[in-house]
């Protein structure tokens, strides 16, 4: 199915992070919303045909919408700007410009991954850690041999 002309470019005018997008496997309107700056190389045979796109393209999908029940955008817009801004812009809310949104997305984008490195990392050391005293406490266990009291010892 196909958009309306100029649907997507009316929306990004207000949400430049958001498209609408239709499904061939869900059979449905996706609303998605941009998560990532860059391209993400997903195996396809891991996932469907939605994820994968969504992964390469650097979104997600934050609604759904019937054949049918398209939202109009003289509608639509203003209802996400009253949900998702309580109706004020980006520059209203952070003091800089809507151009600023995807630098400010990107600083957040890194953070995120930065901390994500980070507990990764101490879950590695911990995992390392007691791999280490696994090996410790196997070479320095003490082997106990029973001799038999009738034991000879031959030279």
């Amino acid at each position: 199915m196909d958009l309306p002309k100029g649907y997507n470019e009316r929306l990004q005018r207000s949400f430049s992070w958001l498209r609408m997008r239709w499904s061939d496997f869900r059979q449905m309107w996706l609303l998605e919303a941009k998560t990532a700056y860059g391209r993400v190389d997903v195996d396809p045979s891991l996932c469907n045909p939605d994820t994968l796109i969504q992964r390469r393209d650097g979104y997600t999908a934050i609604g759904e919408y019937t054949p049918g029940g398209l939202p109009p955008l003289d509608r639509f817009i203003p209802l996400l700007e009253k949900n998702w801004t309580g109706g004020r812009t980006f520059a209203e809310r952070h003091g800089g410009t809507d151009e600023n949104q995807e630098e400010a997305w990107n600083r957040e984008l890194v953070e995120r991954e930065a901390q994500k490195a980070k507990a990764k990392r101490e879950e590695q050391r911990l995992v390392n850690y007691e791999q280490a005293n696994e090996l410790w406490d196997l070479a320095h266990e003490t082997v106990r041999v029973t001799v038999p009291q009738n034991f000879e010892r031959s030279e």
